[in-house]
């Protein structure tokens, strides 16, 4: 079997932010899949199990809004039409799409080469691909992608009542791959709680805006003005660190986040 695997991201993302996408490519690859990444193309060439091919170069972020947006449909095209002609070459049995990207644009793209090549496609949601919106015209977007998609995969039970609300007739799959193995985590029960009077909340994850973190730390300025036994502990690197930093500054939170 052969699958495609679509990535609308550079392969330096990818390694340093979107590892379960490449978690996943040679998760199906050690089974014996013949897998093919498909992303944009940077300096980087991703190894594994299965095959890399970077498509188009990303154009770089200018401070001109308009720039911006011309860079995204002139690089987006580039993808696309050069996409058709590599999903022409492999020939795959199936398409799968992680990780929508800018306006679902990943998706979209993975739903037309479905059309075109009359193969199956698996999207698979992240929370913030379905969760959130900005804009109206989104939910359009969305329903389109659940209609044409052949099976969507979800992580959550608000992500598959969502789908569902969207549009009911969607085929939709929950699969909860990322919990906890509690035969090697969990409490001792036998051992006493140290400072059991005391309440800290633990968050370990990337910073980045999708994550929400910036109403953790205002609820939790909030909390620290009724409660004194509360702590938070952020572990984590990404682009909104500083920002992040900076918020914690202005709340007087610095020292019980960062401290």
């Amino acid at each position: 079997m052969r699958i495609v695997y679509l990535s609308s991201r550079e392969p330096k993302n990818i390694r340093n932010k979107n590892v379960a996408t490449l978690k996943n490519a040679n998760y199906l690859a050690n089974r014996g899949t013949e897998v093919f990444l498909v992303s944009y193309k940077d300096e980087i060439k991703l190894m594994g199990n299965f095959t890399h091919y970077g498509l188009t170069k990303r154009t770089r972020e200018s401070k001109n809004n308009l720039i911006n947006t011309l860079n995204f449909i002139f690089s987006s095209c580039n993808y696309f039409f050069k996409g058709i002609k590599k999903i022409k070459e492999i020939n795959p049995d199936i398409i799968v799409c992680r990780n929508g990207g800018i306006y679902y644009f990943n998706f979209l793209t993975g739903v037309f080469y479905s059309k075109i090549f009359n193969v199956p496609i698996v999207v698979e949601w992240l929370g913030s691909d379905l969760l959130l919106e900005n804009f109206n015209f989104e939910k359009e977007i969305k329903k389109i992608i659940l209609k044409n998609a052949t099976i969507s995969i979800v992580q959550s039970n608000p992500m598959y009542k969502k789908a569902k609300k969207l549009y009911t007739e969607a085929k939709v799959e929950k699969i909860l791959g990322k919990g906890v193995d509690t035969n090697l985590f969990r409490p001792n029960r036998k051992e006493k709680r140290e400072n059991k009077d005391k309440l800290t909340i633990l968050y370990v994850g990337r910073l980045e805006k999708v994550k929400g973190l910036k109403y953790l730390l205002k609820a939790f300025s909030i909390l620290k003005r009724k409660y004194n036994n509360i702590n938070i502990i952020i572990v984590g690197e990404g682009g909104l660190k500083e920002r992040l930093v900076g918020l914690s500054k202005k709340k007087g939170i610095f020292e019980k986040v960062w401290g």
